[in-house]
């Protein structure tokens, strides 16, 4: 696909910048995979003893929900490859349609996988009485 053939704020999904991109984001999953689970279990029992780490860990884990909310955003603008009727495929490259494909697509896995799983640690004693909807149960 011709870099000339893409409308404005269209995406290659084959551009080299854009894989390496998908291959960090696939790391970041991996990451997450391992250490959310390990955090929920061992970690918080640690938190009062070690206060100082905790800065370093909100922010590492803010910058990487962030990091997966501009992916998203990037998932809205990137073309996807379409077989017609006759099997030939082709990259759609009109935005209506690339938008509804990754809204009926991916988009709700993203955007849940997105949202941190409890909310950031907070200094005020009112909201630290509010319970979280993803907390109870």
């Amino acid at each position: 696909m011709a870099k000339a053939n893409l409308p404005f704020l269209v995406l290659n999904p084959l551009a080299r910048w854009r894989i390496f991109w998908d291959l960090t984001v696939m790391l970041l999953v991996l990451y997450n995979l391992i250490m959310v689970p390990y955090k929920l279990a061992f970690v918080e029992t640690q938190r009062a003893r070690f206060p100082e780490r905790n800065l370093a860990e909100l922010y590492a884990d803010l910058a990487i929900d962030c990091l997966f909310l501009f992916d998203i955003v990037l998932n809205f603008l990137t073309t996807f490859e379409e077989i017609n009727a006759k099997g030939e495929s082709a990259f759609v490259t009109h935005r209506g349609h690339i938008v509804w494909n990754y809204l009926f697509s991916w988009f709700l896995l993203d955007l849940v996988g997105s949202v941190p799983p409890r909310p950031p640690p907070s200094r005020t004693k009112w909201t630290r009485r509010v319970p979280h909807p993803v907390l109870i149960g």
